[in-house]
């Protein structure tokens, strides 16, 4: 009975563990997370990847949100993108985001 409590108990702090606790303070995460894909502060980012090439509003709303990621980017830590639900984001929107702006060529042939 005492292995099956502590079982329990190592489980519960495990799954507490993975969980980023600063997630639902990025307004970076809440937007994703209000677009529908749920609880991010578990998901990697290839699975972010994933979610957002399926996502039906892909090309307006992830431009928003790589500009939004573009200064948080430059102040992360080296270890932001794998550590935080916020940095597997940006991770995520910046590896599919398929918007490159280019200025016209004015001359005339």
């Amino acid at each position: 009975m005492r292995a099956k409590v502590l079982a329990v108990v190592f489980a519960i702090m495990v799954a507490i563990g993975c969980a980023d606790p600063n997630a639902q303070r990025s307004a970076v995460v809440r937007r994703i997370e209000f677009a529908g894909a749920g609880d991010v502060s578990s998901l990697t980012a290839p699975e972010l990847v994933e979610w957002i090439e399926h996502h039906p509003e892909k090309e307006a709303m992830f431009r928003d949100l790589n500009l939004d990621c573009a200064p948080l980017r430059i102040r992360a830590a080296a270890d932001w993108s794998m550590r935080t639900a916020e940095g597997r984001v940006c991770s995520a929107v910046e590896q599919t985001d398929t918007y490159v702006p280019r200025d016209a060529d004015k001359t005339a042939y």
